[in-house]
């Protein structure tokens, strides 16, 4: 896997932090790049990167990343998600069992447009601590999700606009006119942030449906990982810190 490393199309900035850095967080895993919707403000429906699961292998490989991230760099938050349904993955249990048995004290997120979440899936995610974030940009698709992660005490919130997450997929999508602005640095870079993607590249961007800033993969060593500006930050509606 170590051949498709470091692809990054890189740009120049006037900066005043200095690039590359290294990567102090893993800060998503895409369990899985496909999803049972077509939103119309999401760039899922347009991106190049091939929708797949990620195997459990790869998936084994990205959490021990992670696991040197909270032990050698501080960090105490994971999202099991990216640009695709999370609950979507064929081995979905096996999945969080996992994980949370690789990593017992880090705080574990995902979110999800609740069309799957039934009783069945909302214990797992109750057995293994999972923090639940459901997504409302599609209510009439979401069925009874909210009420089911209330019972289950698994529910930390919703989204039910999409003019709220104010993005614009750095550029990849112009359904609406992003409400942020440039002044606003990227946290990705200013934090050393990257997602490993469901064919276990990684990223320094949650945005990168195109696969266009990939700096690794899950077998480079945390300490040859390093982020830096590249191509999809010129659209994108944070700046670059």
């Amino acid at each position: 896997m170590d051949s498709v490393a470091a692809t990054a199309e890189c740009i120049p900035v006037s900066s005043s932090v200095a690039y590359p850095r290294p990567v102090n967080r893993i800060h998503q895993i895409e369990i899985t790049s496909r999803c049972n919707l077509r939103c119309q403000y999401c760039v899922h429906p347009h991106m190049e990167r091939k929708k797949l699961d990620m195997s459990m292998e790869t998936l084994e490989k990205a959490l021990h990343l992670v696991g040197k991230c909270v032990v050698e760099r501080g960090q105490v938050e994971l999202n099991m998600c990216g640009i695709g349904e999370s609950l979507m993955h064929p081995q979905f249990k096996e999945v969080f069992e996992l994980t949370r048995s690789m990593l017992p004290d880090v705080i574990i997120v995902i979110a999800t447009n609740g069309i799957l979440l039934n009783e069945e899936r909302a214990k797992i995610l109750w057995d293994n601590k999972i923090v639940t974030f459901i997504s409302l940009h599609r209510p009439e698709k979401a069925g009874l999700a909210v009420e089911v992660a209330k019972k289950f005490g698994i529910f930390a919130g919703t989204s039910n606009d999409p003019s709220t997450a104010a993005i614009n997929w750095a550029g990849k999508v112009d359904w609406f006119v992003s409400a942020i602005t440039k002044d606003l640095p990227c946290p990705w870079l200013e934090n050393g942030q990257a997602m490993v993607c469901a064919d276990g590249r990684i990223t320094t961007c949650c945005l990168d449906g195109d696969g266009k800033g990939m700096i690794g993969t899950v077998d480079t060593p945390l300490e040859e990982l390093f982020i830096r500006p590249y191509s999809l930050c010129e659209g994108c509606h944070h700046s670059v810190p």
